[in-house]
């Protein structure tokens, strides 16, 4: 093709590209013509009609179209709708960069804007947010985050409080018209972060005087800042976030706002935005329940999987359950009672109509009997997992459970031989139907003596993949069928066992069975039978390791530390023997994310290079071991950007281990509780620290410390819980140190003879931080 064709080529597309530039202008009523003043400010103006009033309505999509070229020659004689400058209050992407951009790098000094709506008036508002008007409709409110999303407006505290500003004058205080809907929409579009999403929705709690908290995705709403919570209740294995109401007064003040049809579908947005499909109702004071015709809109909302009520134990709660019963949503998979009085006339009548796949019954620490009918043939072939703690249920249920239950995971915890009996009794009619499905086996017993049949039905379980077994007395009438059992298992990954006794076999023939990954080995009380294993030879798959009061040969501990795809170690108070002089030797895995070392026997890890190799530790916790100042400085400089906790209460510290600490970079917690400090002070960190704004949570409880220390620690930006030991600082000086600003949780020990401390705590209590007392 020569350079004739090339040229006609050009100017096709030249032609084709405007004939469709002008197409759009035409079929958008409003186009705007702009262009760059140097690199101070763009100039608007409009090019084909007057301007118009911005009420008028319009389609439902808002559209705006930019281009930049030299199409529309400058005309100074047009007028001049808006000037924006580099310090907008509302700050735009795409024009800053216009603005300040060099010809070399934009080669255009003009461009234009096609729309459907008034762009001038918006642009306006972005200037001055008191242009805003009283009443905006959704068409209007929509042009406006069109404009923000397609210009690309700056993502900063100006932004927010323009949206802010929108929200309370417009939707809440006015018209009640306006589409939440949208702003979440646009929240999303912009990929902005999650503080800013919360920014968003803290403007909405803040309207309806309610405190509100996020952890991990979970949003929690509170009565106040200072009130506590439990992060328990959250279930990390499910994909979905959980919405917390902590307490009836906060359940209260929701059901009427929801009775507002605006804010219900501000909720549903909200719950859409956050994928929140659980919600929990916790009754953490145990405050008794008013009398009231609730209609609880909240639970009826689209998407809602699971609901979880929590400490519901006064009488008058048994009402307040009856008339949830009729709104509970029919296709619910997920339904918790824990800690909760429920008669059984309820109960019954809330599971004989559902189909849930996950029902969990925990009463704490009082046994409750349920003589549940047996007309749930429904429920039992849909539920795919049970959990039922403390409560008794009676041989029959048990029986027809079994019979008709298609379920892939049973937790069960006794309390009360009854309930333990008549479960073994019904359990020994294996093989069920479904006894080929359940994968997850979890049992903690009330009486540790148990019947071999025990084991023999468990065997029936051919595709156990988890088994966990509290709580049970070993002995040689067991332990034959016990281990026989667990090497049949073929696709076992993960095996717990927590026992009392022991027998002189145990050990030794424990470990056949070369499929398990995850192993959890503990003895309620201090073992006096020696633990032998072959780790390399039959258990190199190992990846998940925990020991906890056991007694242990050397060569089986040598052989721990020698296995290469172990990821996480826990090696909690136990004895090796005997004591047998080695070579030193190291940490061969390299995979490590968490160990956890508790033993005061300083002499079993002597020859141990347990640190040098730890490249990917995330949480190392090597507490209450009488370590020596020092110790710490030989962690590997290769986890300074994976380790998020560090644990390392009661013992000692030089300026080598503060020196080799300062150097981790992303460091979420720590907990030097107990430690002492030799020739140093904590606020030496402060020369070398570089994780002063990723630390969240610090713990010096019991470290002495003084002022110094304690302006040090307000370099910590992001801190939000702080535990300390005020002996020796300036209680009034504390008051308006900057870092309780920040906090919003403060533990330390109560002094009642003190005023200083009477003063301090009213004080953080204002501020609305949560004061915890050790």
């Amino acid at each position: 093709m020569n350079n004739f064709d090339d040229l006609k080529l050009y100017f096709m597309f030249n032609m084709l590209y405007y004939l469709i530039l002008f197409q759009y202008i035409i079929a958008n009523n409003f186009t705007y013509s702009f262009e760059r003043n140097g690199n101070l400010e763009i100039l608007f103006f409009r090019i084909n009609k007057e301007e118009s009033a911005f009420n008028t309505l319009a389609p439902n999509v808002c559209d705006l179209y930019i281009s930049f070229h030299e199409l529309f020659e400058s005309n100074h004689e047009k007028t001049r709708v808006f000037t924006y400058e580099k310090n907008n209050f509302i700050g735009f992407e795409i024009l800053n960069d216009f603005i300040t951009s060099s010809k070399s790098l934009h080669k255009y000094e003009r461009g234009i804007i096609q729309c459907n709506f008034e762009l001038s008036y918006i642009l306006r508002l972005s200037k001055d947010i008191a242009e805003i008007p009283c009443v905006l409709n959704n068409y209007q409110f929509s042009c406006i985050l069109a404009v923000l999303k397609r210009l690309k407006a700056v993502e900063n505290k100006r932004l927010f409080e323009f949206i802010k500003f929108l929200i309370i004058t417009d939707f809440f205080l006015y018209n009640n018209c306006l589409n939440i809907q949208e702003i979440f929409d646009w929240a999303l579009s912009l990929e902005i972060n999650v503080q800013s999403s919360n920014i968003i929705l803290s403007i909405i709690f803040n309207f309806l005087m309610l405190a509100h908290v996020f952890y991990d995705g979970n949003l929690i709403i509170l009565e106040n800042t200072s009130e506590i919570y439990d992060l328990k209740v959250f279930d990390t294995q499910v994909l979905y976030k959980s919405l917390l109401v902590n307490n009836i007064k906060v359940f209260y003040i929701l059901e009427n706002a929801l009775k507002n049809p605006q804010i219900l579908e501000t909720f549903k947005s909200m719950f859409s935005m956050l994928n929140i499909r659980s919600i929990v109702l916790y009754n953490n004071q145990r405050s008794k329940i008013l009398e009231s015709d609730f209609e609880f809109p909240m639970f009826k909302i689209d998407g809602i999987k699971s609901i979880t009520i929590i400490d519901f134990r006064e009488f008058s709660s048994s009402l307040f359950l009856k008339r949830l019963r009729k709104h509970i949503r029919k296709d619910l998979e997920v339904l918790k009672f824990q800690n909760t009085y429920i008669d059984i006339s309820t109960l019954t009548t809330i599971l004989k109509d559902q189909r849930f796949k996950k029902l969990v019954l925990n009463n704490g620490g009082i046994p409750v009997f349920f003589h549940l009918s047996n007309n749930f043939t429904g429920l039992n072939q849909s539920l795919k997992c049970i959990d039922f703690r403390n409560v008794t249920v009676d041989l029959d249920w048990w029986k027809k459970f079994f019979m008709e239950a298609n379920v892939d995971k049973i937790i069960i915890h006794f309390s009360i031989q009854f309930a333990q009996d008549a479960f073994i009794m019904a359990f020994g009619f294996v093989p069920f139907p479904s006894s080929n499905n359940v994968t997850y086996f979890k049992v903690i017993f009330d009486n540790p003596q148990i019947p071999t049949s025990f084991f023999g039905s468990l065997s029936c379980l051919k595709n156990l993949r988890t088994l966990k077994i509290s709580k049970y007395l070993v002995s040689e009438a067991i332990h034959s069928r016990l281990f026989e059992v667990i090497e049949n298992f073929k696709v076992l990954k993960c095996l717990v066992l927590r026992k009392y006794g022991y027998s002189k076999k145990y050990y030794i023939s424990l470990f056949k069975n070369p499929a398990i990954e995850n192993l959890h080995l503990e003895s309620i009380f201090q073992d006096s039978e020696i633990f032998i294993v072959d780790f390399l030879n039959y258990y190199s798959s190992l990846t998940k390791l925990v020991l906890i009061n056991i007694m242990i040969c050397q060569s089986s501990f040598i052989e721990i530390f020698e296995l290469k795809k172990l990821t996480s170690l826990t090696y909690r108070s136990c004895i090796v023997e005997p004591k047998i002089n080695s070579e030193p030797f190291c940490l061969k895995s390299k995979n490590i994310s968490l160990l956890t070392i508790n033993s005061n026997n300083l002499n079993d890890f002597k020859t141990i290079d347990l640190l040098s190799n730890l490249e990917t530790i995330e949480n190392l916790n090597l507490s209450l071991c009488n370590l020596p100042s020092g110790y710490l400085s030989k962690l590997s400089l290769l986890c300074n950007l994976s380790l998020k906790i560090l644990s390392y209460e009661f013992n000692s510290l030089n300026l080598n281990d503060l020196q080799r600490m300062g150097k981790l970079e992303t460091l979420e917690e720590l907990n030097l509780r107990g430690c002492k400090f030799i020739r140093i002070n904590f606020c030496k960190l402060n020369c070398e620290c570089k994780f002063l704004y990723s630390l969240k949570k610090l713990d010096i409880w019991l470290v002495r410390i003084n002022n110094e220390d304690l302006k040090f620690i307000c370099n910590f930006r992001n801190l939000r819980n702080l535990t300390l030991t005020l002996s020796g600082l300036d209680l009034y000086a504390l008051e308006d140190c900057p870092i309780l600003l920040k906090i919003y949780q403060f533990s330390t020990h109560v002094n009642i003879a003190d005023r200083g401390f009477i003063k301090l705590f009213g004080c953080l209590n204002e501020k609305g931080i949560r004061v915890i007392r050790i």
